[in-house]
């Protein structure tokens, strides 16, 4: 989640596209030690992704997550 974070800060910030470095700087300016692996992965994923699109499409995953954990427990108690 750091990463994602550090991710989205620098977007806030005004850079609309941040590089690795511009994400350690982030979480080095806090105190948090970087695993490359796990920042090379989130950058992966995110580069060239417009934020809002992400965020949105998050938001549609996490309500379908929450449908599905619903129908779930309504099946679990009958």
């Amino acid at each position: 989640m750091r990463y994602v974070a550090a991710y989205m800060l620098a977007v806030l910030g005004g850079n609309s596209n941040p590089s690795q470095d511009d994400m350690k700087k982030i979480l080095s300016s806090v105190g948090v030690n970087v695993e490359d692996e796990l920042l090379t992965k989130v950058f992966n994923e995110f580069q060239g992704k417009n934020v809002d699109e992400l965020c949105q499409c998050h938001a549609i995953r996490q309500d379908f997550s929450l449908l599905t954990v619903k129908r779930a427990h309504y099946w679990l108690c009958f």
